[in-house]
């Protein structure tokens, strides 16, 4: 922790990475065992100077309860939706989403779009070039703009686990108008990254492109696929709206936040509100000297 030499010297923070968190917990488990190691993870960081622990948990492995026990605040950040895809042809994902989504799908069935899987460097270019054209389009953070080597890495990754998948529209050669990389486990798919042509909106890309990113999961032996969710946890949030047409139910996405040293973290948190007075009173976020 940076610039903070005076209210926390040596200070550090630990955070997961961006995506689905831990800690996860494999095998015969049970909850005080978790609530040991828990504690024990806490005492080794405190040991190594680390104030506090911000966490992103999975949805479906997570034990939340475990957390709580073990000294951290699990505040619900969004929902996900998800949608059982085991077992199911293409037929019947279609059949299943409700009457305006399959009159959408019909249309893109009528207007030619069909689907491929991309492969090596042109598949990431194709994925990338409609990436950047949805990036610009939406303003996206540059947080959110990936580069073409953390694509080709990731695309990379795995025989079969991780696939491109591409949506083209008639033409020659056929300009391909929505694009996916999409996640696939032994249990459960998630689409990473998504992008799409708007100009190409009346045959409805979009929609195509989420029935066959499902349609994959299926094949690919998944039992759910995790659409994602909003961008805040307000029930009226249109990305969620949207991923709501594809989806059969929704899940709770936590975060796990644990002070490790209060002293410290108090400290700094003191020292964040008297270099910010505007903002003081009104940001109340966990780790509040990263903003």
């Amino acid at each position: 922790i940076t610039g903070y030499d005076a209210a926390a010297p040596p200070a550090y923070d630990v955070q997961t990475a961006y995506g689905y968190g831990g800690p996860l917990f494999v095998g015969p488990w049970d909850a005080c065992g978790k609530r040991r190691a828990l504690r024990c993870v806490a005492d080794y960081l405190r040991s190594t100077g680390v104030v506090a622990e911000f966490v992103r948990c999975h949805t479906h492995w997570v034990d939340v309860e475990a957390l709580r026990d073990a000294g951290y605040a699990t505040p619900q950040v969004r929902t996900d939706v998800v949608y059982r895809v085991g077992g199911k042809s293409p037929e019947d994902i279609l059949a299943e989403w409700n009457r305006l989504e399959g009159r959408h799908l019909r249309r893109a069935r009528k207007c030619g779009l069909r689907d491929r899987t991309g492969h090596g460097g042109p598949g990431v270019a194709a994925f990338k070039a409609l990436y950047d054209l949805t990036a610009d389009r939406v303003a996206m953070d540059p947080f959110y703009r990936f580069d073409a080597p953390y694509l080709s890495a990731i695309c990379g990754q795995g025989e079969g686990q991780v696939q491109v998948v591409l949506a083209e529209a008639p033409g020659e050669p056929p300009p391909v108008v929505a694009a996916a990389i999409l996640f696939l486990g032994p249990a459960l798919a998630h689409p990473h990254l998504v992008g799409w042509d708007a100009a190409y909106s009346p045959s409805r890309p979009n929609d195509f492109l989420y029935w066959a990113m499902a349609c994959r999961a299926a094949a690919a032996g998944c039992r759910w696929i995790s659409w994602g969710g909003g961008l805040t946890n307000d029930p009226a949030d249109p990305l969620l709206r949207f991923k709501l047409r594809f989806g059969d139910g929704a899940v709770p996405v936590h975060i796990g936040c644990r002070v490790i040293d209060d002293g410290r973290y108090r400290a700094l948190c003191r020292e964040w509100a008297r270099r910010n007075p505007g903002r003081a009173g009104t940001v109340d976020r966990f780790l509040r000297y990263r903003f």
